[in-house]
């Protein structure tokens, strides 16, 4: 079985196939994203369901879920986040191509390096992510700042030692 997919030829045969690639993994099978995380543990769900689109051209359509654990950055406590992906994807091989892709499709770059299906939902999550994790209800972390009144010491005169000096 295809574990991986390197060009868009590889994407083609998968897509004119019809292929659906279910998986559950561990949050430890996705290095990049817990490098986002504030601890490992919980699980992935992902679909990706190959096919041609419209214009006849390669495409996957991704769904990914996950509960991740976040640091809040009101609390700073650790909180439960539930990311939930779905995107659809055109394959290029070049950067140049992208244009080429019908309106509501993202870019998948396929430039002959190995792309685990794995790493195809991986990508998506890490985009899902908030880029400020902020722990649900904690608004009322935030208290008011009322900025005290300042009192402003009165500045000595930069030239008072003269004037004694004229009365003298």
């Amino acid at each position: 079985m295809l574990q991986a997919v390197s060009n868009v030829a590889d994407l083609q045969r998968l897509a004119i196939a019809e292929r659906v690639i279910e998986e559950q993994q561990p949050l430890t099978r996705f290095p990049r994203l817990l490098q986002s995380l504030a601890g490992t543990e919980g699980q992935v769900h992902y679909q990706l369901r190959f096919k041609l689109n419209a214009a006849g051209q390669p495409a996957v359509h991704v769904r990914a879920q996950a509960n991740v654990p976040l640091l809040c950055q009101r609390t700073l406590e650790t909180y439960q986040h539930v990311l939930d992906v779905e995107t659809r994807l055109g394959a290029i091989s070049r950067e140049e191509d992208e244009a080429a892709l019908l309106s509501g499709y993202e870019p998948l770059l396929l430039d002959g390096n190995p792309k685990s299906f794995d790493q195809i939902a991986e990508d998506e999550l890490i985009l899902a992510l908030p880029l400020v994790p902020l722990k649900p209800g904690s608004e009322g972390a935030i208290r008011a700042w009322e900025a005290e009144p300042e009192v402003e010491e009165p500045k000595p005169a930069p030239f008072a030692a003269l004037a004694k000096w004229k009365k003298n």
